[in-house]
Parts: structure tokens; C-alpha cells; sequence
């Protein structure tokens, strides 16, 4: 576990290094990622798909330039509502500055305070048009290496949550040929 800790905090550092030099990463969420997110979803039949901010780069390209781990495979994890709920927490713990941990999302649709105390900025939650329930289970879509815990996500779940772990397809096997599109934003934000 202590090993896992260390390279889980070395690949946040990174992240939150590359966040820096691209103050657009983790500020918000963006079309890129929310493009990435609509594709694990879609690829992978989950409720709902999760991809951080630190794991993607500013680029103009097609969605495989935008990821910094193209070789990353795709997995689906079992998150209760609860769990769901918390991961979304952590996402805009530093807002409005920006996040490596941020999450841009498919299949879910997010009302936040940023101003509100932290633990109590998700102010509500829908997962497919319905209101997320804090008993339910979840099936999330993600990088590996975020459903590993990666971006400090390990005190949300861990490895063993991963239900599935597609180790046979990368990233860019499911992006390949797609490129960014504009949907509507996931995240609102409101002020009170």
C-alpha cells in the first residue's frame, strides 16, 4: 500500500506540475474531456465515466493529442452514490483555482457551490436524467490509473473497486478518429 501511496503522489505532483503550465487543465471542464468521457462511456456500457483533468494535456488535435498516458486501458469501477458523491467533492475541492483532480463526466449532471465549505459544494447530483441515490451502486468508467486511485482518488476507492479492467484496449484504440466535440457543460454552478 505505501508504494502505491508514493507513486499515487508522484503522479499527482506531475499532474498538478502540468496543471500549472496550462492554467486551462482542471480549471473547469472541456470539451476535450468531456468528449473522452461520452467515448469510455459509450465503449464501456458504464452508468457514467470520470476523466481527470491531470491525466489530459492542451491540445487542438484529435482526443488521442490530448491524453498524457495514450497507452492507459480502460476500466470500470463499482462506486456507491455515496462514494460517486464524495469523487465529485474531491473534483472541485480547489475551485474555482484550478485542479488536476478535476472530472469531467458523461452521464452525469452536477449543480455545485464553490464558495460552500468544503465537503458541502455538490449541492445535487442527477446519473442518467435520475437523482443519484447515496445507497446505490454505480458503474463509472475511467483511465486506469485513475480507477487504481490515481490524482489522490485512493481516498475515494481503490484497485479493488475496479469491476472490470480492460487491459486488451488503450486509450487510444477507443479514441482513435474521434476528435472534440461541444456538448453541454455537466458541471453547473450556482451561488447559493
Amino acid at each position: 500500500m505505501k508504494s502505491f501511496c508514493v507513486a499515487s503522489l508522484s503522479m499527482m505532483l506531475m499532474a498538478f506540475a502540468s496543471a500549472q503550465a496550462n492554467t486551462e487543465v482542471g480549471a473547469g471542464p472541456t470539451a476535450a474531456g468531456q468528449s473522452i468521457a461520452d467515448a469510455l462511456m459509450s465503449a464501456s456500457g458504464a452508468d457514467a465515466a470520470f476523466v481527470a483533468a491531470g491525466l489530459l494535456k492542451r491540445s487542438s488535435g484529435s482526443l488521442t493529442e490530448v491524453l498524457n498516458y495514450p497507452t492507459d486501458t480502460l476500466a470500470v469501477v463499482k462506486l456507491s452514490g455515496a462514494e460517486l458523491k464524495s469523487a465529485l467533492e474531491r473534483s472541485v475541492a480547489l475551485s474555482p483555482s484550478a485542479n488536476p483532480a478535476f472530472l469531467d463526466v458523461a452521464g452525469l449532471t452536477i449543480t455545485f457551490n464553490p464558495s460552500a465549505p468544503s465537503e458541502a459544494r455538490i449541492r445535487s447530483v442527477s446519473v442518467g436524467g435520475s437523482p443519484l441515490d447515496p445507497r446505490g451502486s454505480y458503474r463509472v468508467a475511467m483511465p486506469s490509473n485513475l480507477a487504481r486511485g490515481g490524482l489522490g482518488y485512493f481516498l475515494n476507492w481503490d484497485a479493488s473497486a475496479i469491476e472490470v479492467n480492460v487491459r486488451a484496449v488503450n486509450l487510444v484504440d477507443i479514441l482513435r478518429g474521434r476528435t472534440s466535440e461541444n456538448s453541454a457543460p455537466r458541471w453547473t454552478s450556482v451561488t447559493n
